[in-house]
């Protein structure tokens, strides 16, 4: 209350702002010297229409930004399992395909560096794909599938 305020002898220049409604702070105080008070009907600022759609527009984009979040934050616990399904995969193709470069006849290290080509060229693929599904399908039905690709190499 402003006899609250006095009493506790504020101090000369202070500023305040109350954000609040109903209003927190008794309005009286504004009439005291060296304060400076300002509420919510005070902070109004007339927007153009052009401001209005940059506003609109600002806005819609950090939606977009929030929902993204939170999608990542609720399945950030699949992240490693995605890695690890990435990883057997490539090493599944790799196996795979070491008769194919036997036969190529190809030596030394031309074969590991084919074979580390191929090897990072299906992880990244395996990531597009799982990643692709996490962006379209809701949560539940992304664990489902991951749980499915899982046990695939757990056999």
């Amino acid at each position: 209350t402003f006899d609250d305020f006095v009493k506790a002898g504020y101090k000369k220049g202070v500023i305040l702002i109350d954000l609040a409604v109903p209003r927190d702070i008794d309005s009286k105080i504004k009439e005291l010297p060296d304060v400076r008070f300002f509420d919510l009907d005070e902070l109004k600022v007339e927007a153009s229409e052009e401001e209005l759609r940059a506003i609109n527009e600002a806005t819609v984009l950090i939606n977009e930004q929030i929902d993204e979040y939170l999608k990542w934050y609720e399945g950030k616990e699949i992240i490693p399992i995605i890695e690890d399904i990435q990883t057997k995969a490539s090493t599944d193709a790799i196996l795979r395909l070491t008769k194919v470069l036997n036969k190529a006849e190809i030596e030394g290290e031309k074969k590991d560096e084919l074979s580390d080509e191929i090897k990072t060229s299906v992880y990244k693929t395996i990531g597009k794909l799982l990643f692709h599904l996490r962006d379209n399908l809701d949560l539940e039905e992304f664990k489902a599938c991951i749980n499915i690709m899982e046990d695939l190499y757990e056999k």
